[in-house]
């Protein structure tokens, strides 16, 4: 199995089945898929679990905390040593990483009871009463990963392709906010705060903790989001999101019904062409995938993503049916990812597994332009 992807392997002991993971990645998105992963494959095996954290780097370490009441975790001191452990070949397949038939039925994953009043505490004094009908936003701003501790980041974060401006979220957030929402913006420190009634700027907070982030995710309604960690901390936990300014049908595509995706424009330099939806499915897309020498990626407007939300809201509530249209398009991305399983990496690692992308939605307001 390739270490780089999902480094996780059954031992024998005794009469015990033990399923040891590490995380050789040091991002909030694979630390979250990787547990996730981990957390099924043992509920399905009847395996206890042994967690490898890895040494922090400004990412939030606090899903190390989380309890699975249906999956055992054993504890450092209670780990046979490996020399005592026979590993066993369990035949889990390498690809694709994103193991999405695995994952698609959550688990019940959750803050210990014992920590909640102390988490709810801290959140009352910022301004998230008890009743909040919490929305939380996450944004990936230009120079994100520095912030999160990588000193040497040699990515060029200032243009990078999954970036936004939070200021295009302005029309939604007032939305949110005119219908009772409180807004919790997570993540890293921001370049930008933001600030005003209704809305808690969690990422620059002084209060802010990793289980107090954990914490706003568990209360929410949904999660708005780009392609980022949150997405798979959202899955983990159960939580609805709507996806913004992705640049890849693929990896965005929602696993759950309550889920809502849009992209980016991608603009052939080449040509000037914008690419249609259908056009980021091909193989001369993501043969150049994420080359902004060769694409032009333009964020989603403030109307979009406006729209989005509210068709997000609804989608929640119960109140829309996917359309045959919205079909249509998760069926042209089952047969996409097929098509290029064998001749692009990223779809390998991200597309359908075994046929099977998702039960979610690229919205229609965004399908329909």
């Amino acid at each position: 199995m390739n270490i780089e992807m999902f480094h996780s392997k059954l031992f024998e002991f005794s009469k015990y089945r033990i399923r040891i993971t590490k995380f050789p990645q040091l991002s909030f998105g694979h630390l979250c898929l990787d547990m996730h992963m981990t957390l099924q494959l043992a509920k399905r095996e009847g395996s206890l679990v042994y967690f490898e954290p890895p040494e922090k780097e400004n990412i939030n370490m606090g899903i190390f905390d989380l309890e699975c009441n249906q999956v055992l975790r054993i504890r450092k001191e209670d780990l046979p040593l490996k020399q005592y452990c026979k590993e066993i070949n369990d035949g889990t397949p390498t690809w694709p990483y994103y193991r999405r038939l695995l994952i698609k039925d959550p688990l019940p994953i959750q803050i210990p009871e014992h920590r909640l009043d102390e988490v709810a505490q801290v959140a009352k004094q910022i301004g998230i009463s008890p009743d909040a009908k919490i929305v939380t936003l996450h944004v990936r701003e230009p120079g994100w990963y520095r912030t999160i501790g990588h000193s040497e980041a040699k990515l060029d974060t200032q243009n990078y392709p999954t970036n936004a401006q939070i200021e295009s979220y302005k029309k939604a957030v007032g939305h949110l906010l005119s219908n009772d929402y409180t807004v919790v913006r997570i993540g890293a420190p921001g370049v930008t705060y933001v600030s005003g009634p209704g809305v808690v700027d969690l990422a620059n907070s002084p209060y802010r903790t990793d289980l107090l982030e954990l914490f706003c995710l568990t209360k929410s309604h949904f999660l708005i989001t780009g392609e980022a960690g949150p997405r798979q901390a959202g899955e983990m936990l159960n939580i609805p999101f709507l996806t913004v300014n992705a640049i890849d049908p693929f990896g965005a595509y929602p696993i759950r019904s309550d889920g809502l995706f849009i992209t980016k424009h991608v603009i052939d330099r080449e040509t000037g062409q914008r690419l249609s939806v259908s056009d980021m499915l091909s193989e001369k897309y993501h043969a150049a995938y994420r080359d902004t020498t060769r694409w032009k990626y333009v964020d989603n407007t403030d109307d979009e993503i406006f729209q989005a939300v509210l068709e997000m809201i609804d989608t929640v509530q119960g109140v829309s049916d996917e359309s045959d249209l919205q079909n249509e398009y998760r069926q042209m991305v089952c047969k996409a990812s097929a098509t290029l399983r064998d001749k692009c990496f990223y779809v390998r690692k991200w597309g359908a597994d075994n046929g099977f992308i998702g039960e979610g939605r690229i919205a229609q307001f965004f399908i329909d332009a």
